[in-house]
């Protein structure tokens, strides 16, 4: 399992992105989406990760004026090397989410969210997607509920209630 986020309840539409790919919604900007078409991804030795672009993007060109991403030394320059430490933390935080989100799966607080969306006047299914089941997270015993304190789960599990609450918006 890991932590996504719904930006819309119809099949290939997005309620945050006008189609030129500009944010239209007025609430915070993801990460992920503020630092594209540039990712951290793995190395292949799986120690390390590596500062990777989407060169398809359209974003990267060649040419005079455009921002370089090496300096004559073969260094990277300033803004790549920001870039790539805003990644990093990016990555460190993912990771230590992933091991809320973890927690939270043993415990057997997440469950299948059977989420239903209409598109053209027609019902169907939203499927794969879970959810914090909050009455299991309350009839957890203290035990349980400090091992997800200390894995850092709490948070993430909050977070995730309060959003449900935002599901009517991506409705309207």
């Amino acid at each position: 399992l890991h932590l996504v986020a719904l930006l819309s309840l119809e099949p290939k539409r997005n309620l945050f992105t006008h189609p030129d790919g500009r944010w239209i919604a007025d609430s915070y900007i993801p990460a992920m989406f503020r630092s594209y078409p540039f990712r951290m991804l793995r190395h292949s030795d799986g120690d390390k990760v590596v500062l990777c672009v989407d060169e398809e993007a359209g974003l990267v060109t060649d040419g005079a004026g455009n921002e370089q991403f090496f300096d004559e030394a073969g260094q990277p320059t300033k803004a790549i090397g920001e870039i790539a430490k805003f990644l990093e933390a990016l990555e460190r935080s993912r990771r230590e989410m992933q091991v809320g989100i973890e927690a939270l799966a043993a415990a057997g607080v997440i469950v299948p969210w059977e989420l239903k969306a209409f598109h053209e006047s027609r019902e169907f299914p939203i499927q794969g997607i879970h959810r914090i089941e909050e009455q299991l997270l309350h009839k957890l015993d203290d035990e349980a509920f400090l091992k997800l304190r200390r894995a850092g789960a709490l948070p993430v599990a909050y977070a995730q209630l309060v959003s449900m609450l935002r599901l009517e918006f991506l409705s309207r």
